[in-house]
């Protein structure tokens, strides 16, 4: 999905769990607005690249969307169908970062 393709209403996931309603057309922008809850995220849509990868942090990164928000006869905050998800991105680490990650160096068998 690109970045032109998020429509007001809808619900996006961020790669740190965080959701949030993208409001296009604000006074202040296209925004993304909290949730209403706990782990809502609030933000620019400017803060993303057009494949919504963050320009700030990994964590902020778009990894799914789903339909319209919908909170309609008080049944709180629901998404619709899922109409995106993000690849699982396999990571490619070298030798001095595996290191870094472990703490410890190390050998690769053979």
């Amino acid at each position: 999905m690109k970045k032109s393709e998020l429509k007001t209403g809808m619900i996006v996931t961020l790669r740190n769990g965080e959701s949030s309603v993208v409001l296009l057309g604000t006074e202040n922008g296209d925004i993304l607005g909290g949730a209403g809850d706990s782990d809502s995220y609030w933000g620019i849509l400017k803060d993303f690249n057009d494949n919504l990868i963050s320009r700030n942090n990994s964590v902020y990164d778009i990894v799914s969307a789903h339909g319209i928000y919908s909170n309609f006869r008080g049944g709180g905050k629901t998404k619709g169908s899922l109409l995106w998800e993000r690849d699982k991105e396999i990571p490619e680490y070298t030798m001095e970062e595996l290191q870094k990650k472990l703490g410890e160096e190390f050998k690769i068998k053979k």
